[in-house]
């Protein structure tokens, strides 16, 4: 019976580090396949100084889902872009977050990128890593 409690703890707390890794994987390959077109994307809102990297989060044949980290991780913007005429522009602008403090929120699934998503990883994921290794421990003693 502990057995079965164990795997089923573990199963529950692995689910959340599993669909991280999986969005993670999923924006690389989007950026991988996509990038390309989004380089001078973000040069068309007239306010962002030059980027460090971006990552495309979504993408399909009439929209897309952009993240910019500004050059020496200055900020992180999230820029969706529609399609006319066969050329992206920009339809939605958000600054998700600022390292002069005037935004300071996360995106998913790049939450590392602030201090703030530094801190959750920290908060949520140190803890959550014990808990873990904790449980296979336990496991392997029954």
């Amino acid at each position: 019976m502990k057995k079965r409690i164990i795997i089923i703890l573990l199963v529950v707390l692995l689910i959340f580090p599993f669909a991280w890794f999986v969005s993670i994987i999923n924006c690389e390959v989007l950026t991988f396949l996509h990038s390309d077109e989004f380089w001078e994307g973000y040069e068309a809102t007239n306010m962002l100084d030059k980027i460090d990297y971006l990552k495309v989060l979504d993408y399909s044949n009439t929209k897309a889902r952009v993240y910019y980290v500004g050059m020496g991780r200055s900020s992180g913007d999230v820029i969706r872009f529609e399609k006319n005429n066969n050329k992206w522009e920009i339809d939605e602008w958000d600054t998700v977050w600022s390292s002069t403090g005037s935004a300071d929120a996360v995106i998913w699934p790049y939450v590392y990128d602030s201090v703030e998503g530094k801190l959750l990883m920290i908060t949520i994921g140190v803890p959550l890593f014990i808990i873990i290794i904790t449980l296979f421990i336990n496991f392997k003693k029954l």
